[in-house]
């Protein structure tokens, strides 16, 4: 797995993906126009030059991270990620609008996750087809920074389908807590 969509370009969106991009993988950061999505990228950038400011890394690390993410408003632009994030406001209704969206846009060998962190993934993506391609993935905020996520899954064939654990060792620095929905 090279790229992920992380969909909805705010706080949290804008950390998972920076998250992912340090950990080198190519990120697709969609959101509703072209707009808010670059704002989630600037958000990222700023992230990142404290990071320089603190030593933490350099500024030719924060060009190649910076380098890996791409702003984009629609779900065509993403076709090559094997992982879709979603992380828009918790709302069930939106949320479910989204996961109509992915199941119908990507194939079903795509992951399909919700970073919700209080509705049930099973009530989320109900309408979805391939139930065994979805799983829960909460990161903590601020996700850049906070090395815990927590994987839910409605049931054992979910990760097993994904082949999550070969998924997470590429996912490096992280504490998974798998919980069952």
């Amino acid at each position: 797995m090279d790229a992920v969509c992380i969909v909805g370009a705010g706080t949290m969106g804008s950390g998972i993906a920076q998250a992912f991009a340090q950990s080198g993988y190519k990120v697709f950061l969609l959101d509703l126009n072209i707009e808010l999505a670059r704002k989630g990228v600037q958000r990222i950038l700023d992230s990142l030059d404290e990071e320089v400011q603190k030593g933490r890394i350099t500024r030719l690390d924060l060009d190649s991270i910076s380098a890996s993410v791409h702003a984009v408003h629609d779900f065509e632009s993403c076709k090559e990620a094997k992982l879709v994030i979603e992380a828009v406001p918790e709302d069930l209704n939106t949320k479910q609008m989204v996961f109509n969206k992915l199941d119908s846009t990507f194939p079903t060998d795509v992951i399909l996750a919700s970073n919700t962190s209080s509705l049930s993934i099973a009530r989320i993506t109900e309408s979805v087809n391939a139930q065994k391609r979805v799983i829960g993935m909460h990161f903590m905020n601020p996700a850049p920074v906070i090395n815990l996520v927590e994987i839910i899954t409605q049931n054992l064939h979910s990760i097993l389908y994904l082949s999550l654990p070969i998924f997470l060792c590429t996912f490096r620095c992280r504490i998974f807590a798998f919980i069952k929905s």
